[in-house]
């Protein structure tokens, strides 16, 4: 079943066509292309200090990448045929996932210095990590056998499933250093994105989306989520803010 977004809880701040120009001017942008990615250059996390992970394509092929500063690092799992990063933390720990073959299956990882580690959900066909906190706890998702996708959360050492009540599939995209988890399920029909906070779920629904849904991809310590929608018009991104309780 449907949740609502309860207005109590969430109020969002939307980047839609009628607002951009507004947006637009409060925001420097700068563009990332990493040298030699003819295809395309993609982020998909950064960190307090700015530090930014991604992937990039060429036309011999691509993988992961670290950029500090002007400083562009290719990350590559050692055992890797193709990697992608998608999350870093205060620390500079990266978590991603590769494919060592072609059986269509991929791993997560976590790199740690110069360190990699594979972060794979026991007996899963495939694991995936999207996003890492200040203590290290790793969110993601992985694939059984059934075949069926679920979410997880792990401190590298126990894996914990994250299904969304009524939900046919689930994703966990983000997580702050409070442990409150963003991400994305389908419900057969159509996909939100959802927060879990605690053992609390609250469905994450753009107003007026429709094709693509709502999806929540990133959560900060102030508990504000960001993430993409769809409409009749197009993509849009998103932020969603929490509303202030009234003091009494």
């Amino acid at each position: 079943m449907r949740r609502s977004l309860l207005p109590a809880v969430l109020s969002l701040s939307l980047l839609l066509s009628a607002v951009a120009t507004t947006y637009a001017a409060s925001y420097t942008f700068t563009t990332i292309a990493v040298p030699g990615a003819t295809l395309l250059t993609e982020a998909f996390g950064i960190n307090t200090a700015g530090q930014i992970v991604g992937r990039w394509l060429d036309d011999m092929g691509g993988g992961g990448f670290l950029k500090d500063g002007a400083t562009f690092t290719f990350i590559d799992d050692p055992s890797a045929l193709y990697t992608e990063a998608h999350g870093i933390n205060a620390a500079g720990q990266i978590v991603g996932w590769f494919q060592n073959d072609l059986t269509g299956h991929f791993h997560g990882f976590l790199k740690d210095g110069a360190t990699y580690t594979t972060v794979d959900f026991p007996d899963a066909l495939s694991t995936f990590a999207n996003g890492i906190n200040a203590a290290g706890q790793i969110v993601g998702r992985f694939d059984d056998a059934t075949p069926s996708v679920h979410a997880v959360v792990t401190d590298g050492v126990t894996f914990t499933t994250i299904d969304v009540p009524g939900a046919s599939e689930t994703v966990a995209f983000g997580i702050n250093a409070a442990g409150q988890i963003v991400g994305w399920f389908f419900d057969g029909t159509r996909g939100y994105g959802f927060l879990k906070d605690g053992a609390t779920f609250t469905t994450i629904a753009v107003p007026g989306a429709t094709y693509g849904g709502t999806e929540a991809f990133g959560i900060n310590a102030a508990g504000q989520i960001v993430g993409v929608f769809g409409d009749a018009t197009g993509n849009y991104g998103f932020l969603a803010t929490p509303a202030r309780r009234p003091q009494k």
